[in-house]
């Protein structure tokens, strides 16, 4: 696990990093395995595979066992602190039952939640059903930064201060999107090219999306309907008002309820994929870190 103000969940197992503490600790591959109840293979195996996945070499053979290189003395604290911190959160998430209460109040659009969050919130709130939820809408940083909010769920990777951290949980491919009846009127179908696009109507939000707009010359501000979210651009669309954008993933559950709504392939164009950051306290309290805990597990999982 790589740790910094914006977290990304690489795929080292903890396993490895408490193979090469035991190996940097006793020198010894054999010491090593009788502190993990492993063979001495396994942990030449585990360390063979941490140094592939780190592309470095973290030990060197020596006449009584083995030697830190400087890469290994680097990562050693780094990797100590983190075990030390993982072991305290799950000692305190033991703690933390069915029967405990406190409440959690999150900034999330209502398209990221039906995205990613809805199916985790059905098991959480079964396994804690005495936990409250208060929920506010996108973009709610400021409230955040004022510690009115637990948990923050936005779209771009933005440091709120040195207290919180930020990780990144979720990506979603994109594609434009519009009404059969929209393209049947301008006699189009679902396959277009950039220059029948860029004679549409485009609906957008936020600033990711107008720089995706410029760098690939689309639009021009005559023909560009600005909106402040993604559930903004569908329903402009769905009213065949212009070209708005969704999330693939989504499209698909969405049109077992409105079959006329389809996605583009514009000819050349390589839609965004966008990443989705949750922020949130240092130390936050045992209900939010349980949260946290089971949505990553949750994830890592589907």
């Amino acid at each position: 696990m790589r740790y910094n103000n914006c977290m990304n969940f690489t795929n080292t197992n903890l396993n490895l990093y408490n193979a090469f503490l035991a190996v940097y600790e006793t020198r010894n591959l054999r010491r090593a395995a009788e502190v993990l109840h492993i063979t001495r293979s396994a942990v030449g195996q585990k360390i063979k595979e941490l140094c592939n996945q780190l592309d470095t070499v973290l030990f060197t053979p020596t006449p009584k066992g083995v030697a830190p290189t400087n890469a290994a003395h680097n990562l050693y604290p780094t990797i100590k602190n983190a075990m030390a911190s993982v072991v305290e959160a799950e000692t305190s998430l033991k703690e933390f039952n069915s029967d405990s209460t406190g409440i959690i109040r999150i900034s999330i659009a209502t398209l990221a939640f039906s995205h990613y969050l809805g199916d985790y919130m059905k098991e959480f709130c079964v396994k804690y059903p005495k936990i409250v939820f208060e929920f506010f809408g996108a973009d709610q940083r400021k409230l955040f930064k004022e510690t009115k909010l637990d948990l923050v769920f936005h779209i771009d990777c933005i440091f709120f201060n040195e207290d919180f951290r930020v990780v990144n949980i979720s990506s979603a491919e994109t594609a434009f999107v519009a009404t059969k009846s929209f393209l049947h009127q301008r006699g189009l179908t679902q396959d277009l090219t950039k220059d029948q696009l860029l004679k549409l109507p485009i609906i957008v939000e936020h600033e990711s999306w107008m720089e995706f707009l410029q760098k690939n010359n689309i639009a021009t501000e005559p023909f560009l309907i600005k909106v402040e979210s993604a559930e903004k651009a569908y329903a402009i669309a769905k009213n065949s008002i212009g070209v708005g954008f969704y999330y693939k993933g989504l499209l698909e559950t969405v049109n077992a309820h409105d079959a006329n709504m389809v996605y583009l392939n514009v000819e050349g164009l390589n839609m965004p994929i966008f990443n989705e950051f949750c922020a949130f306290s240092k130390n936050p309290s045992l209900a939010t870190r349980a949260f946290i805990d089971g949505l990553i597990k949750y994830k890592t999982v589907k």
